[in-house]
């Protein structure tokens, strides 16, 4: 049976698992440039202990983890999606312009804009093994390979599969410790090794394709070595990094965009735009143990800190990124 609980002011739905309940209490809400909409990529910066937010039409947010308010908006960004960062840069895609846009730390201004070599550029990581900065082409289906710094170079493309993909590349997992970045395509989960530069194992898990896609974000965890990967079909699947054999599938409300992780508290976040909110999930058990509704559409991406393990939920259709804290985990 769901429980409902009031929290300071907030709804906080649980889920009852075996070693007690875990429910989350709402911060604050975050009110963000612009107009409210679609967006895309959040994520969480240990080095600044900030939260980088794409934000709907252009601009990328930068908000400050320890005062919950925005610091900058860095604009203009024309349709950013991915989001990577090294410790003097952050890196952006533009996806309207075709362009990976770097912005320096020190000053939080455009360092550079490098036009992409394909079009509609999406993920992006950083390699610190290699000192590279990885971008995904949805049009082109492969990945470019750039010099990491404040002005990318161009060193190389890599060809994913399918040959003919539908819908094409999604946003994956850059695994350094094993030097490969798993990719979502289609219905397909794929291992790009960051050694020899091309896609070794691949994996069709059969997820039925949506305009969106089928597989989609996934986070790694090393303690498993599970790969949890999201997916438009509302289910989330847990697969063996070293195969790529599915583990388990635990169900989810609607069709996930990103998944973050706390490996401290060992929960995994999808966040789910028509659910209007986020889902959590037992590493261990592999099950679900908590929903949070923000009432906003659009609750697509978000990201967690480590540390204080609150999440950060990009909530679209309202133009605010809600500041949720757990209760009652036990670690």
């Amino acid at each position: 049976m769901l429980v409902l609980v009031c929290v300071l002011g907030a709804l906080v739905v649980t889920l009852p698992v075996s070693a007690g309940s875990i429910g989350y209490r709402m911060v604050t809400k975050i009110s963000l440039p612009g107009k409210g909409g679609h967006g895309d990529w959040v994520t969480y910066d240990p080095g600044t202990n900030s939260v980088y937010v794409a934000l709907h039409g252009s601009g990328v947010a930068v908000i400050g983890a320890a005062t919950n308010k925005v610091v900058t908006d860095v604009d203009p960004i024309k349709g950013p999606n991915g989001i990577a960062y090294d410790s003097e840069y952050v890196y952006a895609a533009a996806g309207d312009t075709n362009e990976l846009v770097t912005i320096s730390k020190k000053d939080w201004k455009i360092a550079s804009r490098v036009k992409t070599k394909g079009t509609s550029p999406d993920g992006v990581w950083f390699d610190s093994t290699h000192g590279t900065v990885l971008v995904a082409s949805d049009d082109k289906n492969w990945i470019e390979v750039y010099s990491a710094g404040a002005t990318p170079k161009l060193l190389r493309t890599i060809a994913l599969q399918p040959a003919n993909p539908k819908a094409g590349p999604d946003v994956g997992v850059l695994v350094t410790s094993k030097g490969i970045l798993y990719m979502p395509d289609d219905a397909l989960v794929e291992e790009v090794n960051l050694e020899t530069n091309k896609v070794g194992r691949a994996v069709d898990t059969h997820v039925k394709l949506a305009k969106t896609g089928g597989t989609k974000g996934m986070i790694y965890d090393p303690k498993t070595n599970h790969l949890w990967v999201g997916t438009t079909a509302k289910e989330v699947l847990v697969l063996d990094a070293s195969t790529l054999a599915t583990v388990a599938t635990v169900p989810a409300r609607s069709g996930i965009d990103e998944v973050a992780f706390d490996p401290g508290l060992r929960l995994v976040y999808t966040f789910e735009g028509s659910a209007k909110g986020f889902e959590v999930y037992s590493a261990d058990e592999m099950k679900r143990v908590a929903y949070v509704n923000t009432g906003s559409g659009n609750t697509h991406t978000g990201d967690v800190d480590p540390k204080t393990h609150r999440v950060y939920a990009y909530e679209g259709d309202a133009n605010v990124v809600g500041v949720y804290a757990p209760v009652g985990a036990a670690k």
